[in-house]
């Protein structure tokens, strides 16, 4: 190729090549310009960090940024902040006055979530709305509105089991790990405050035990008492500033298992061991089948007793939870107060004797049993216990069966001899 046709190829190259290099360096150096300007008052304030249920003051400044008014302040204009978790998504909407240019406002949560304060809309005074995509000056590249958002963490305590000994009878030792629940492992930064995923000197009780702190941050350990066979476990958290926490576990108490398991077995075979007899002296006696309608109020009857004795358990359970800082003292009332009720319809049973109220009185273990159990459970997020809650109610509605199936002998017993 001769030189007279590399010079013409480069001076076509050329051509093509200085335009998109002149367009590249007018996109670099052309600024977007924006009127209105709401951003959070100061930059370390763009970032709040506290505790649910409290109240975190968000300030925030409205300003001309662009035009003839630049640098001053918007005041008495209304701004639109949108709310938004850490999803994305919106969960309210505030309308805010300017005031003099600078404005705050107070914000609580009832619950653990970081939350995004981000102004998104400026109506001035004159009724004018400064919206984020209007390009009011082309020429220019100017905007109406833009802003900067502000975030709060709404924090609490988190309890995490980290060990338990239930090899002592009647006694367990427990040990906790107690972290802030939102945190990542590594801390977060808040302006110069460097807030550590470990809570460190809070102030923290195991059942009503003070508990101290080990030589490993945040791991908490006490020791306390208990006769049941499930151990249930409150752990109560508070620091200065924060809200205080309660958190429950439940588990097995090895050491006590072993005498209750016993207590159990010895109690059914004595209970299977008198249906047994009775079986064997109707049979003698009457010829019925354990299913005929003279046995039915002696087999309520034991039915009865046996969910009376469960009603008696849990009522144990509440009394002692109570004394260990559960806020059970009404299950431990309904517990006592259902197995008395238990006894006397199992009295007027056996004297067969005011059978309305005898089925009256074996409905109140029947529902201390399941609803009284498992509300007092869930109030702390426990786990419900169904293979003691179901047998429970079967056994509460085939002992109402039996008892109810019994008018004739109820109304037989009922009669006074003719003179």
């Amino acid at each position: 190729m001769n030189p007279k046709s590399l010079l013409l190829l480069a001076f076509i190259g050329a051509l093509l090549v200085l335009p998109l290099f002149a367009n590249s360096v007018s996109a670099q150096t052309q600024q977007t310009n924006y009127y209105v300007t709401v951003k959070p008052v100061l930059i370390s304030g763009a970032l709040t960090y506290t505790s649910v249920d409290k109240n975190a003051t968000l300030s925030f400044q409205a300003i001309w940024t662009y035009g003839p008014d630049e640098t001053k302040s918007i005041q008495n204009a209304t701004v639109i902040i949108q709310i938004s978790n850490s999803n994305g998504k919106v969960v309210d909407m505030l309308s805010e006055n300017t005031t003099s240019g600078t404005f705050s406002f107070n914000y609580t949560s009832a619950t653990p979530e970081t939350l995004n304060f981000t102004p998104t809309d400026l109506v001035t005074q004159d009724g004018r709305d400064w919206g984020p995509r209007e390009l009011i000056d082309p020429a220019n590249n100017a905007y109406g509105f833009t802003s900067n958002s502000a975030r709060v963490w709404w924090d609490t305590f988190h309890v995490s089991m980290v060990s338990h000994d239930t090899g002592s009878l009647g006694n367990l030792v427990v040990s906790v790990n107690v972290t802030y629940l939102l945190l990542p492992e590594d801390g977060l930064q808040v302006g110069a405050v460097h807030v550590s995923k470990t809570v460190n000197g809070a102030d923290v009780t195991i059942n009503g035990v003070k508990a101290q702190e080990t030589q490993t941050p945040g791991i908490y350990s006490a020791s306390s008492s208990t006769w049941l066979p499930t151990a249930y476990v409150k752990v109560d958290v508070s620091q200065e500033g924060w809200t205080a926490t309660h958190t429950a576990f439940s588990f097995t108490q090895e050491a006590n298992t072993t005498i209750w398991t016993d207590a159990a077995v010895s109690a059914s075979v004595f209970g299977l061991a008198i249906i047994l007899l009775r079986f064997l002296m109707s049979r003698k006696t009457s010829k019925q089948s354990l299913l005929k309608h003279p046995n039915y109020p002696f087999y309520g009857t034991v039915l009865l007793i046996v969910t009376s004795l469960i009603s008696l358990y849990w009522g144990v359970v509440g009394v002692e939870a109570t004394f260990h800082s559960f806020d059970w003292i009404l299950l431990g009332a309904l517990g006592l107060v259902s197995f008395a009720c238990g006894i006397l319809g199992t009295v007027m049973a056996l004297q067969k004797k005011r059978q309305a109220i005898a089925i009256f009185l074996l409905v109140i273990p029947l529902f201390m049993n399941v609803v009284g159990v498992k509300s007092s459970l869930d109030m702390y997020g426990l786990a419900n216990p169904w293979l003691i809650i179901v047998p429970s109610l079967a056994l509460s509605i085939i002992s109402g069966y039996f008892i109810s199936n019994s008018d004739k002998i109820f109304q037989t017993s009922g009669k006074k001899p003719e003179d």
